[in-house]
């Protein structure tokens, strides 16, 4: 589960996030839609303590962090542990092959023996399509291939909620499908996920709950077909256009 009430961040003087407040409940998949700038890929930030917000508070799983006051780099590391983290850019370890790449983290973060890091590895590799390619590595995996082995890397570690900064965005329109059916195959087997993506299919398909940003402040919510469907906010209207 994740809370975050009255959340604000500044950036040179400008407030990117303004008083945002937002839930996502166990096993549910909520989307974060809104133009560039918005504030998305912050709040997400901020969620994982990546970057800092000046006020507000954020809650994951049994972790709560009062953003008024300095943060102990402890409480931020479990934290982190608790939300794993997808970026848009797949940032994985090109010296690793890909079962590798998935079994780092729980060898040198939660010390899991390498014996039982690998198995485990290759049980998410076959999660996500890829046990066959478990000794690729990836400048032999196209791009949508890497990105689902950085989704398999960060469920390894178990987290309690997964957030997802634009996962498809780099990959061209021919491999944003498999990486898309990855994240539909999650949602549908509870994993709790919050998501940012200018991808309107995948909001459809995949979301509980689609939340539209504007200007750093949530402007609508309401389910997949409510929002989408029938917009109520400009913003959302100018999106589905």
């Amino acid at each position: 589960m994740i809370a975050v009430d009255h959340l604000v961040k500044h950036f040179n003087g400008q407030r990117v996030l303004d008083d945002v407040s937002l839930r996502v409940e166990a096993s549910q998949s909520v989307v974060l839609l809104g133009p560039s700038g918005s504030g998305k890929s912050t709040l997400l930030r901020c969620i994982n303590q990546l970057d800092s917000p000046d006020a507000g508070r954020i809650t994951v799983g049994d972790i709560d962090i009062d953003c008024s006051r300095p943060v102990h780099r402890e409480l931020q590391r479990r934290l982190r542990l608790r939300a794993g983290m997808v970026f848009q850019q797949f940032n994985l370890f090109p010296h690793l092959d890909a079962l590798q790449n998935v079994a780092a983290a729980p060898i040198h973060v939660r010390d899991l023996p390498r014996a039982k890091a690998e198995a485990d590895a290759l049980l998410w590799l076959e999660r996500v399509g890829l046990a066959h390619r478990a000794r690729s590595f990836p400048s032999q995996l196209s791009g949508g291939q890497q990105q689902r082995v950085a989704i398999a890397r960060a469920l390894a570690m178990r987290p309690d909620v997964l957030l997802l900064d634009e996962p498809t965005s780099a990959l061209d329109p021919a491999l944003r499908g498999e990486v898309a059916d990855v994240l539909r195959d999650l949602a549908d087997g509870g994993t709790t996920m919050l998501l940012v993506t200018h991808d309107l299919r995948l909001a459809r398909d995949g979301a509980d709950v689609v939340l539209v940003m504007h200007a750093g402040r949530i402007v609508e919510s309401g389910t997949a077909p409510s929002v989408l469907d029938q917009p109520r906010h400009p913003v959302t209207r100018q999106l589905v256009a």
